[in-house]
Order: structure tokens, then C-alpha cells, then sequence
């Protein structure tokens, strides 16, 4: 097995981004890694409040129809609260439901990483 994933610039680029930094992501669907080029260095610090993301998974729940009735039955004729109320209520009830769907996806993509990691430095059959 050879690495082909690589990152490449020239000294003019390096010059211009010198905080810049290459980082490896899981591969999953393909024999390849992709690759994350930060410009400005890796940022570990996550924001405080990230704004609110309608996630696809939540559509295959059974529970996600009763958070939208619930929110948008108090409408009133008020749109914006009824939005606001939808995402509060959306947001918790992520937080209450499916947290452990998250937490078991980055559990098993650790694990990849593991396997990868394990294949880069020597190849066995079993892996």
C-alpha cells in the first residue's frame, strides 16, 4: 500500500498562507483520503452558538412530526415565533433523542481511523 493523498504548493503559495495546514479526513467511500486544506491554520476552538441546521436524519424519526405540530399549533399567526419555537424545541429534542446516533457515528469513524492508521504501518489480511 502507498500513500497517493497528498497536499501540494509551491513557495509563492506557502508565503501567502504561512499558517496554512493540510488535515486528513476518514476514508469511507473510497480507497482515497480526502483532504482539508485550512488557509488559516486549524482553528480548534468551536464556536459558541452555532446556528441552527435542519438535519436529514431527523426525516426517517417517527418523533420529529410531534416537534413540529407542537411547535407550530401555538402559531397565532406569528410566524417568526413559531419558527423560533420549531428550532428551540428541534434543537432539544436532537439533544434528548438522537445524541447517542451521533455519538455511536463518531465512535465507529474513530475506529476507521484506528484501522487505517494500523493498515498505513503494516498491511495484515485480517484488517
Amino acid at each position: 500500500m502507498e500513500r497517493l493523498d497528498r497536499a501540494m504548493c509551491n513557495a509563492e503559495w506557502r508565503t501567502m498562507f504561512p499558517e496554512a495546514t493540510v488535515k486528513v479526513l476518514h476514508r469511507t467511500y473510497s480507497d482515497h483520503s480526502p483532504l482539508v486544506v485550512y488557509t488559516q491554520g486549524m482553528h480548534p476552538l468551536k464556536p459558541l452558538s452555532r446556528p441552527f441546521r435542519f438535519e436529514t436524519t431527523w426525516m426517517s424519526h417517527p418523533g420529529l412530526i410531534d416537534v413540529i405540530k407542537s411547535a407550530w399549533i401555538s402559531m397565532n399567526d406569528n410566524l417568526l415565533n413559531a419558527t423560533s419555537e420549531f428550532t428551540c424545541r428541534a434543537t432539544d429534542w436532537n439533544k434528548e433523542t438522537l445524541a447517542d446516533i451521533f455519538k455511536r457515528k463518531r465512535q465507529l469513524l474513530t475506529r476507521i481511523e484506528g484501522t487505517q492508521k494500523a493498515l498505513a504501518d503494516k498491511f495484515t489480511h485480517s484488517l
